[in-house]
């Protein structure tokens, strides 16, 4: 761990991604929750389906991270090989698990589906590994040491990651590491220029333990202000907004439409 916070990579996994058919939620998505959990994600990347090219990156980042977690390649097709990979860099067997390959032919009797010897192949995982249930599809999610990191290995469809990311996933991960919340203030500013609400903040100075974060929208500028403080987060939050109080729209997600149509009905319009 860096200074005593949990790093972490997350790596979306298909060739797919990269030629633009299919856009890439996942990382978005887990990266909020770990950072809300105080997990800091240091590394994102989109990788093909090249098992030497994700053997390099797999080996390259458990040098240097505490965790990677990666979406995808988990599937019964030839270029589904992310549980191989994984059975190799950490050296480990790629075995056949008999409680996947069940879980497997339950679901697939429930659409009047035979196993085939794909689905042989998709129920190969590292020898030893963790696993996580998935109760939305076939590939089970699982986990193993490599060196001193640790992959975590999730379904690339978001509706089979997701619930099993929030039930298995994180709160293994707080049995893991002495996970502490990280609190986040999202302000929202309309009307202003980018350079105007910086130069507010350089005046302020960013106290010791703060992150804050400039992001430009459509219309309106996000500040995220995060830390392990809570007190400490809202009050730098309170003193960006004072400024902007004829420019403030609100906080987290309210943007200025909804917020203007709240306003309404709060007039009884």
């Amino acid at each position: 761990m860096a200074g005593n916070v949990v790093t972490a990579a997350v790596f979306a996994i298909g060739s797919e991604l990269l030629e633009g058919s299919i856009v890439d939620t996942n990382s978005a998505w887990i990266g909020s929750h770990l950072v809300k959990h105080g997990i800091n994600v240091e590394d994102t990347r989109l990788i093909p389906d090249n098992m030497d090219r994700m053997a390099e990156l797999f080996v390259e980042a458990a040098e240097k991270y505490d965790l990677i977690i990666t979406t995808g390649g988990l599937g019964p097709t030839f270029d589904d090989l992310t549980a191989e990979v994984v059975s190799r860099v950490s050296g480990r067997d790629y075995t056949l698990n008999e409680e996947q390959l069940e879980h497997i032919r339950k679901r697939l009797l429930k659409f009047g589906i035979q196993l085939k010897e794909n689905h042989y192949h998709q129920a190969k995982l590292p020898d030893g590994c963790k696993t996580f249930f998935n109760r939305m599809g076939t590939a089970f999610g699982f986990s193993v040491p490599c060196g001193n990191s640790r992959i975590i290995s999730m379904p690339g469809i978001p509706f089979e990651m997701k619930p099993m990311f929030e039930e298995q996933v994180l709160p293994w991960l707080h049995e893991l590491f002495p996970l502490r919340e990280r609190f986040i203030r999202d302000l929202r500013i309309a009307g202003k220029p980018e350079s105007e609400v910086d130069d507010v903040i350089r005046e302020l100075g960013i106290p010791e333990g703060i992150e804050c974060i400039i992001n430009v929208g459509k219309g309106d500028i996000l500040v995220k202000v995060r830390g392990f403080d809570e007190a400490a987060v809202h009050r730098f939050a309170e003193a960006v907004r004072k400024p902007f109080e004829n420019n403030f729209i609100g906080y987290g997600d309210e943007t200025f439409p909804v917020r203007l149509v709240r306003m309404l009905k709060e007039k009884g319009y």
